[in-house]
Formats: structure tokens, C-alpha cells, sequence
């Protein structure tokens, strides 16, 4: 795959990379700033879902009807424009408002730049996802150890937060150039019905979303609060996410063309579920950053594998339809995730919410196992419809 065929969307995977790296290494400050509860920040960070879930669902229409080069940077651009305001909150209310903000740009810029990565592998015949995720994911650990960094120097959130606006601002600028102007073939016309495999393939990405958002989010807390790391210390969580993300997709992209992609899926599953175990049972910070590292590079090629998959057995005509199905499943859990271990951690503590990540390795592990022969019948034929 060439630069050139994955340039524009890859403009919305850098912005958000550096909004979410910020946020992760950012939590504590901003919990404190706003008094909010672990339950009270749970509820905010669903926020997140509420807001992205069905901006998800409309953004893959209105690519499907006025193209990439038209809603690309307008998506990073209000994207950028949200990335300010949680730092400007002082109520648990208020963040949650801000954070529903950010769910509605962050979702609908999801599904566009998805949507482009998918054309481009129409388009060429050759893989991208692996490496549009890990760019994300490369941008998120720099941008959080950054951040954790200003941080501890005394930077404010509003400083790094609209440092990150205004790049964001600068990638949509960049990302009109070279954008197609359509983005997948799909007949917009036609009702698309999702089969099981695509459903199937959305859980899959749910639980990996959960798992990785989850380690992201509550990461820096778990140093500070359990292993009393200092900020300097404890921005190393969501960073060691990030790196772990990275390798593993970078990885993953040649890796699963030796092993294949079910084999792909049961490998992930279950070193993700090792890794978080030591994670959650960590008493040194040598063990917990070793867990996450783990946890997180094991989790790291699920969702980016469920995603290729589902682009390449559609049919052409559906290619976007399907992928699109099995994005906003899988997102679901991206933002479901954090609030799901702040509201277990309020009422049985962190560490057992981080054993319930440790858990979802079996689930993974059950439906890919259910998916495999049906795939194999499938082949190139279409799945959903």
C-alpha cells in the first residue's frame, strides 16, 4: 500500500491519536478539576457512546452520499473543535456535556476515515487497516507521554488540549488533498441487512475496543491510586497502551498473513487476557506496566482483523455497508468500555474491574471459534443482506 492511497484518511486517524493520547494521560487532572466520583466519571465517559453511536450511523450515509473529499475534513476539523472543551469543565455535568461533544465529532470522523481506509483496499487490492490503527495508535503513545510530561511541568489541560485543537484544525486542512471523491461503492438506496457473520465480527471488536479503551482510561489512575505513582510515572500506562497498539498492529499486518486470520483472533484473545490478569493482580510497577504492555498488544489486532475481514467477504456493491456494520458495533464498546470498569470499580474496586477485562478473552476466543466455518462457506460471497 503506497502513502499516497491512505493519506487523507489517515489525517483522521493522527487526530485521533493525539486527542486521545492527550485524554488518557489527562483523566486525573481533569477528574479532580470536576469533583466527579469514579461513578461520576464512568458516567461521563459514556457520554462518549451516547453521543457517537448514532453520528457513527448517519456519518456512513452521508459519505456514502456526498463523498470523502467533502466530509473528511470537516470531520477532523469539528472533531478539533470539541478536543478543547473537556478542559474547560469544572462539574462532573458539565464534562459529561463536553464529552458528548466530543462522542458526536469522534464518531462521525470514525466511521469517515474507516469508510476511506476501506475504499483504498477496494481501490488497490492491498491491506491498510493494520497500519492505519497502529498509526493511530504510534500517535497516541507519543502525544500521551507528551502530555503526561506537560503535565507534570505544571501545563494545564486547556494548554495541551488546545495544542491538540489546533492541529487537528491543520490535518483537516492537510486531508483535502488526495481524498476521493466517493469513498466505498455502496447503493445508499438499498436497505443493507447485516448477517451474523458481520455481527459476530462487530462483537469481536466490541470486546477488543472495551478492553483496549478501558486500559487506555483508567491505566494512569491504577498507577497513581493503587501503586502511588507520581503524574511523570503514571502517564507511562496509557503510553505503554499506545506503544504496545502500535507494535501489535504493525505486527499483526504481516503476521496474519502466515497465520491467518482466525488464528490471529484466538492468539490476541488469549495473551490480552493473560496480559490484563497481570495487570490486575500487579504489585510493583515493573508488573503492571509488564501486564498492560501485554494486555494491550494482545487486544490490539482483534478489532483491526474483524474490521479487513468484514471489507473483504462483502460483496463490492456492500463493502461499505458491512464494514460500516461492523464499526459501529465495535465502537460500542471503544466508548462503553471506561465507563464499564469506572462503574465496577465504584462498587467492587480497580482491580476487579480489570479482571473483568482479563475475562473477555473468552468470549473472543467463543466467537471466533462459531465464525469459522461460516467464513469458510462464505468466501467472497456477500454476508450481509
Amino acid at each position: 500500500m503506497r502513502f499516497g492511497d491512505v493519506r487523507s484518511p489517515l489525517m483522521g486517524f493522527v487526530a485521533m491519536g493525539l486527542f486521545w493520547g492527550a485524554w488518557g494521560a489527562l483523566i486525573p487532572q481533569i477528574q479532580g478539576a470536576t469533583g466527579a466520583s469514579d461513578a461520576g466519571l464512568g458516567a461521563a465517559l459514556l457520554a462518549v457512546a451516547v453521543g457517537a453511536i448514532p453520528s457513527m450511523i448517519v456519518g456512513g450515509r452521508l459519505v456514502d452520499r456526498f463523498g470523502l473529499r467533502r466530509l473528511l475534513p470537516l470531520a477532523i476539523a469539528a472533531f478539533g473543535l470539541a478536543a478543547i472543551l473537556p478542559a474547560l469543565t469544572a462539574s462532573p455535568l458539565a464534562l459529561g456535556l463536553a464529552l458528548l461533544v466530543v462522542g458526536m465529532t469522534s464518531g462521525f470522523m470514525d466511521i469517515v476515515m474507516n469508510v476511506g481506509i476501506a475504499e483504498a483496499e477496494s481501490r488497490t487490492g492491498r491491506r491498510a487497516m493494520q497500519f492505519a490503527h497502529g498509526t493511530f495508535a504510534a500517535v497516541y503513545t507519543v502525544t500521551a507521554l507528551a502530555a503526561g510530561q506537560a503535565r507534570g511541568a505544571g501545563v494545564g489541560a486547556d494548554a495541551i488540549l488546545g495544542t491538540v485543537a489546533v492541529a487537528c484544525i491543520c490535518l483537516a486542512a492537510a486531508s483535502r488533498h488526495g481524498a476521493p471523491a466517493t469513498a466505498a461503492r455502496v447503493d445508499a438506496t438499498r436497505r443493507h441487512h447485516p448477517g451474523p457473520v458481520l455481527i459476530a465480527l462487530g462483537l469481536v471488536g466490541a470486546i477488543a475496543f472495551m478492553s483496549e479503551n478501558g486500559l487506555q482510561s483508567w491505566g494512569a489512575l491504577f498507577l497513581e491510586r493503587l501503586l502511588a505513582a507520581p503524574p511523570e510515572v503514571s502517564s507511562l500506562a496509557p503510553a505503554a497502551v499506545g506503544l504496545a497498539v502500535a507494535l501489535g498492529r504493525f505486527a499483526g499486518q504481516g503476521l496474519t498473513a502466515m497465520i491467518g486470520d482466525m488464528a490471529m483472533l484466538l492468539v490476541g484473545a488469549l495473551l490480552g487476557g493473560f496480559g490484563c490478569l497481570v495487570f490486575a493482580l500487579s504489585g510493583s510497577l515493573a508488573m503492571a506496566l509488564a501486564g498492560i504492555f501485554f494486555g494491550a498488544a494482545g487486544v490490539s489486532v482483534l478489532a483491526p482483523t474483524a474490521l479487513s475481514l468484514a471489507g473483504r467477504i462483502a460483496g463490492p456493491e456492500r463493502r461499505g455497508a458491512a464494514v460500516a456494520t461492523v464499526g459501529v458495533i465495535a465502537y460500542g464498546g471503544f466508548f462503553v468500555g471506561p465507563a464499564l470498569i469506572g462503574f465496577v470499580s465504584e462498587g467492587f474496586g480497580l482491580r476487579a474491574a480489570i479482571l473483568v477485562l482479563a475475562a473477555c478473552a473468552g468470549p473472543v476466543i467463543a466467537l471466533a471459534l462459531a465464525i469459522r466455518a461460516p467464513l469458510r462457506r462464505t468466501g467472497r460471497r456477500t454476508v450481509g443482506g
